[in-house]
């Protein structure tokens, strides 16, 4: 029937981003009359099967072609492995065979689009980000495209978020208020932004990692209302936010059940926690000064503070207590050095004490004496694997954004060279 009234041109095979548009954003039938008239005889193609509120009419045919399509994309998106990332045309590109042959033409683009429309914001690329209707414009146009081209396109890559992982991003960004507008970072749409907004952000104004409010006294919260002290349940939601925010690939649903449950029970302590700027600093303070081995003074913590920074690549809500215990050790070793005149400069130009540099040296064969070389060399034949494991621009550009927000000077000034 619809090829009977339709012109030639309508089954013509070319991608039409107008009439994807039209079906991701039409919210009745009458919209549709807004589209070309070469697109308009789409309408004889739906006036069987959806009302004028474009939603499924009961009668509707179980072996319409709209039909069909519809409930074959819900199908597939259904009985996906939801854990694992996944690509458009891997995942779609049965539809090309019979009996639905699908290609880049008015009415298939128009069938796709509306079977992914329910999907928007509930798919997200592989940054993180959600796709809005607009971006999944653009990727079932992409699609289309990949299948007439028959070439595999990484702009593809998807991954969905489970239920449990959007309920822990919306408990992150209230319990830390990161979609505040006078953020820099306030456009919080997923757990990966949440990860991100915390660590770089949240934790970048308050100057310390998140784990230090573990070891603040009583007296830091002294500006509430009530007496407040850190209790093992607090220091176990903080534990497991630190371990979320750190770790790249999150794939630990037990872990994210028992964050969102630690999270409703002590939601109004964690907020007045969190709240309180002298916990990070009071903890970081009492947390160096609990390693007796190195017996860390008050009036030092600041001196220990700006070795750890000057020493450590990473920004500071990455810091990890083992990081800053080790530093520390180095902070005293190099006291040690200095109070022993032994204080000298490397080869490299790099002020050095008892070996423990301030910023990695230029030549790569020069080892400091506790790394260990072969430890090195897994790591960097471990960076080289993942680096040639991607295949995404942007997930390059993200790798590489991340080591601009973690690394010290000398290595911008490599990427800047």
């Amino acid at each position: 029937m619809l090829r009977q009234k339709a012109p030639s041109t309508f089954w013509r095979q070319q991608n039409s981003k107008e009439i994807v548009r039209t079906f991701i954003f039409a919210t009745s039938k009458e919209e549709l009359a807004t589209i070309t008239a070469q697109m308009r005889p789409i309408q004889y193609l739906v006036q069987e099967c959806l009302d004028d509120n474009m939603e499924w009419k009961g009668d509707v045919p179980e072996n319409h072609p709209f039909k069909v399509v519809y409930d074959k994309v819900q199908s597939i998106i259904k009985y996906a492995d939801k854990s694992l990332p996944f690509n458009f045309d891997d995942k779609f590109s049965v539809l090309q065979k019979p009996p639905y042959g699908l290609y880049g033409s008015f009415a298939p683009m128009a069938m796709m689009a509306f079977a992914l429309k329910s999907w928007a914001n509930k798919i997200f690329d592989m940054q993180g980000k959600p796709r809005d209707k607009n971006a999944l414009i653009d990727d079932i146009v992409w699609l289309f495209k990949v299948w007439d081209d028959k070439k595999s396109n990484s702009k593809l890559n998807f991954k969905f978020q489970t239920p449990e992982e959007g309920k822990l991003c919306k408990d992150l960004i209230s319990l830390f208020k990161l979609n505040n507008k006078n953020n820099d970072y306030s456009d919080v749409t997923s757990l990966k932004d949440a990860r991100y907004a915390i660590t770089s952000e949240f934790l970048g104004k308050k100057g310390y990692p998140l784990w230090t409010v573990k070891y603040a006294s009583e007296a830091a919260f002294a500006s509430l209302p009530v007496m407040l002290n850190i209790t093992d349940e607090e220091c176990r939601l903080i534990d497991n936010i630190v371990t979320i925010c750190m770790e790249r690939d999150l794939r630990n649903p037990a872990l994210v059940k028992d964050t969102i449950d630690l999270i409703s029970e002590l939601r109004f302590e964690m907020k007045n926690i969190l709240n309180v700027d002298a916990a990070f600093s009071d903890g970081f303070k009492n947390y160096l000064m609990q390693l007796d081995f190195i017996n860390i003074q008050e009036d030092e913590v600041d001196d220990v503070k700006h070795f750890i920074e000057q020493n450590l690549q990473s920004t500071v809500g990455y810091w990890t207590e083992e990081e800053v215990e080790k530093k520390a050790l180095q902070w005293n070793s190099a006291r040690s050095s200095s109070a022993n005149g032994q204080q000298k400069t490397n080869g490299n130009g790099w002020q050095q004490s008892n070996d423990i540099v301030s910023e990695p040296p230029t030549n790569n064969t020069v080892q400091t004496s506790y790394t260990d070389s072969n430890a090195l060399e897994e790591k960097r034949k471990q960076a080289k694997k993942h680096i040639s494991s991607i295949v995404s621009l942007d997930d390059a550009k993200a790798l590489l954004t991340r080591l601009c927000d973690e690394c010290g000077e000398w290595l911008l000034d490599k990427i800047n060279g």
